[in-house]
């Protein structure tokens, strides 16, 4: 596998939470790519995480 395919960074977290998360709770993890761009280094990619509970409401974002 080559060198490039295995590296990465995490450069940055944003959470914004909506409601508590309580124990026993089944989430569910939807993840968009909302961002992509060439930088000096590589590529910039940026990420939406979405957990929704077991109605679908959103808990919380990740970015």
């Amino acid at each position: 596998m080559p060198a490039e395919s295995v590296r990465n960074l995490h450069a940055a977290h944003d959470l914004h939470t909506y409601h508590q998360i309580h124990a026993g709770e089944l989430l569910t993890t939807q993840a968009t790519v909302i961002g992509l761009s060439m930088i000096k280094l590589g590529a910039l990619q940026t990420i939406r995480l979405d957990k929704l509970d077991e109605v679908g409401e959103l808990v919380c974002r990740t970015y």
